[in-house]
């Protein structure tokens, strides 16, 4: 992806927050290619090469460390102004949406049912970040769900991985027993041709290497 582009991209993704101060900016020359550097440690790294050995990936690890490191001076506490929500279900009353929804956050699984006010409809099952005092919620892409795992049926934060035949594959590292899961995910198929990894008809385009896994 061209850095211009790249950065528009982000630049889109979240609503214009109040100004807080001493805050870094959310989206900047630093973020972006801090970003590019480990997408591209990523692309060499995973798939290319052959197997490392104990030395060399205790290197990588501290590398990627690094970057974390990083990522989080760069950001700060901007973070502690959103709230990492799943809308459950909405009415409408003069107006406004009244959304009941899971507060996704803190050690406790059983998520706290909390209500926001919003001024457009929240899609159910979807997950959101809604920032305190805002009435606007942004919608995140489903290449992440949280969802009860097959077997145990607790809740389990899930990633995109690869499409694997006609599924998604999702992984997860809450349990090891079902660290993935493979299924036609359609919001996830959607989301996939939006951002161009995929072909209308569900394939994974050629020339998206540095990208798709």
């Amino acid at each position: 992806m061209e850095q211009e582009t790249f950065e528009q991209a982000m630049q889109d993704l979240l609503p214009e927050p109040a100004e807080e101060p001493g805050a870094e900016p959310t989206v900047g020359g630093t973020l972006v290619a801090l970003l590019q550097e480990a997408n591209q440690l990523r692309n060499d790294w995973t798939g290319h090469g052959g197997i490392v050995g104990e030395r060399q990936a205790e290197e990588r690890h501290a590398l990627l460390r690094s970057h974390l490191v990083k990522l989080r001076e760069h950001f700060g506490n901007c973070w502690r102004r959103y709230e990492f929500i799943r809308p459950r279900t909405c009415a409408v009353r003069a107006g406004a949406f009244h959304n009941h929804a899971h507060r996704l956050m803190g050690s406790n699984p059983a998520f706290e049912v909390i209500q926001r006010q919003t001024t457009h409809p929240l899609e159910a099952d979807q997950l959101h970040f809604i920032a305190d005092g805002e009435s606007t919620a942004l919608q995140l892409l489903p290449l992440i769900k949280v969802m009860p795992s097959p077997a145990t049926e607790e809740n389990a934060c899930y990633f995109y991985n690869r499409v694997e035949g006609d599924g998604i594959r999702l992984v997860s590292y809450h349990f090891e027993a079902e660290s993935d899961v493979v299924r036609s995910f359609s919001d996830v198929s959607e989301a996939l041709k939006q951002t161009c990894l995929l072909d209308p008809g569900g394939s994974r385009k050629a020339g998206h290497a540095s990208i798709c896994p």
